[in-house]
């Protein structure tokens, strides 16, 4: 498999249409990779706990602290069981997937290790999908947290 399921790819693209963030639009949801129907968990969109997106620079500053990503969302939905399922992260610009970068966030990833997720799939500038293992996407996203990359 080269590329998530078109249909679970929808669900993601739905969901971070949905955010009402200003400065990135991102959605996530999960499935069952290794089954050979496609098992979903709900997707969600990124938030801003306090106050609205508004794009500005002291918004874009104060992200990290007033955000919750659409993989917390995604992963704090996990029932006791939900275990090695691959997660979908998506961005979108004025509707449209667009590239959404490296594994850069720490916190996520560090959840999804946590909760045991299998994989993480990214859609990277060639456009290319990317399947990562959840130690490689681990080790990625601190590395490149700590680097500043996003």
């Amino acid at each position: 498999m080269n590329a998530p399921p078109d249909d679970v790819l929808a669900r993601a693209v739905a969901a971070a249409r949905l955010s009402p963030c200003a400065k990135s639009k991102r959605g996530a949801t999960a499935f069952n990779f290794a089954r050979t129907y496609n098992e979903y968990k709900a997707a969600f969109h990124n938030v801003r706990a306090l106050g609205v997106c508004d794009g500005s620079s002291g918004c874009m500053a104060a992200c990290a602290t007033h955000c919750l990503h659409a993989e917390a969302r995604l992963v704090m939905s996990w029932r006791d069981g939900d275990e090695n399922l691959d997660v979908v992260h998506v961005k979108v610009v004025d509707g449209v997937l667009v590239a959404g970068g490296p594994p850069s966030c720490a916190d996520c990833a560090k959840l999804l290790w946590q909760r045991k997720a299998a994989a993480v799939w990214l859609y990277e500038t060639g456009p290319v999908w990317r399947r990562y293992p959840i130690l490689e996407f681990l080790a990625l996203s601190i590395k490149n947290a700590m680097k500043g990359t996003k």
